[in-house]
């Protein structure tokens, strides 16, 4: 797959990429002319499903907070469960949507940290349900170390969660669309 990226990156006279920090990675390893193009949101469709939820629905008027990602280090969802069990002064439900390769170990951190009964893996949804579960939650957590173009919170923002980002440049752009999400 490298290769043939780097093969036809080599012969192309355009590279489109969707995000700046693509653009950076062609640029530093390519050159040559490029133009960024950003992911389209079907934004209707997101509204018309948001708040249609049935995983979030608040046990016993439990705030739900939300995770939608790869289950993989570079997305840092144990700092999200490190987090959730020191926010644990106030009752609430933690819904983490995804598969990957840390799915066992975060759920034994879960349940090595205490707070099992209030951590939900999942797994994949279909689009719909999640931005259904994107339109109740109380809000959004992302705290990705890299991300190119942060479709989930993105989405998360169009169905009208508020959002809790980490510090990284596709994060702060994205903060930029939709300051009013930011919590």
């Amino acid at each position: 797959k490298t290769l043939l990226r780097t093969l036809l990156a080599r012969r192309a006279s355009m590279i489109v990429s969707n995000s700046e920090g693509g653009a950076a990675y062609w640029r530093r390893h390519f050159g040559g002319p490029r133009r960024i193009i950003g992911n389209g949101y079907p934004v209707n469709e997101i509204a018309a499903v948001a708040g249609k939820a049935r995983i979030g629905v608040p046990a016993a008027g439990k705030p739900t907070i939300l995770c939608a990602c790869r289950l993989e280090p570079g997305k840092r969802v144990d700092r999200l469960l490190d987090a959730f069990v020191v926010s644990r002064r106030a009752p609430a439900q933690l819904i983490i949507c995804g598969e990957g390769g840390s799915r066992n170990a975060l759920m034994r951190k879960a349940g090595d940290l205490g707070v099992a009964a209030d951590v939900k893996f999942v797994g994949h949804l279909e689009t719909n349900a999640l931005w259904a579960e994107m339109g109740r939650a109380s809000c959004f957590v992302s705290l990705s170390a890299f991300e190119g173009s942060p479709n989930a919170p993105t989405e998360a923002a169009v169905a009208g969660c508020r959002l809790v980002l980490s510090d990284i440049a596709a994060h702060r752009s994205l903060a930029r669309v939709f300051p009013a999400r930011l919590v």
